[in-house]
């Protein structure tokens, strides 16, 4: 898609959030699919897209954040360049494989850690999950997760796809998938880096990544944005 000067457009951002299986994760989504065909038909002045001629979420927004499984859904737009169909498919059969399951209730955290790997291993290329986060598609705008330290919800730790002071040792595409999802319920914290700190996703604590969005874009230049 064809873009004016980044200098004289308004800069857009995605946030996703962290949510209730199968409810609020699942209809992010879809408000994102509405979101991107409306443009879509706006600009090209058609009504009859097809699933495969969509424009990819990372065609329209510059910075896209989350938290949670919102988190996962930023790194399928950003990184894996989904379109909003193909992480609707995704999300469902990732739902039916592990969150639907009597064994995501009745596992040991350690089973549910396991369960839930082998299926992002299987749903996701393998090549891509292998690759450090940071550098994992350099082309596309920027991005971040929110994580937290157990010892300190209050304060969100930022995992991004671009440099920051702030940083935490190299992590993989994989790492950062599994450590979005995490929860305090299901799921240990996860170790991350060579010193193996200790994060979780923070999709419960700080489920809004709107404040940490803001901070992280100047405000003089942020003209809109939009929180599904």
């Amino acid at each position: 898609m064809e873009t004016t000067d980044p200098r004289n457009r308004p800069i857009c951002i995605l946030v996703l959030d962290g949510g209730i299986p199968g409810t609020t994760e699942l209809s992010q989504l879809i408000i994102v699919k509405r979101t991107v065909l409306n443009f879509q038909h706006m600009v090209e002045n058609r009504v009859d897209i097809h699933e495969d001629d969509e424009l990819l979420p990372s065609d329209i927004f510059d910075f896209i954040c989350g938290s949670g499984m919102g988190g996962v859904f930023a790194i399928l737009f950003n990184i894996f360049q989904y379109s909003a169909h193909a992480a609707i498919n995704f999300y469902l059969e990732l739902h039916k494989r592990v969150f639907s399951t009597q064994a995501w209730i009745q596992k040991t955290r350690r089973e549910n850690a396991l369960l839930l790997k082998n299926a992002i291993l299987e749903l996701l290329p393998s090549d891509v999950l292998a690759q450090s986060f940071m550098t994992a598609n350099e082309s596309t705008g920027r991005m971040f997760i929110c994580a937290a330290n157990p010892k300190n919800y209050a304060h969100a730790r930022l995992l991004r796809t671009y440099k920051s002071r702030e940083d935490p040792p190299l992590y993989t595409v994989l790492d950062a998938i599994l450590l979005s999802i995490s929860d305090e319920d299901h799921l240990d914290p996860y170790p991350l880096g060579q010193f193996k700190e200790l994060f979780t996703g923070s999709g419960h604590r700080n489920s809004n990544s709107t404040q940490y969005a803001l901070r992280e874009i100047p405000s003089s230049t942020l003209t809109h944005s939009c929180h599904a």
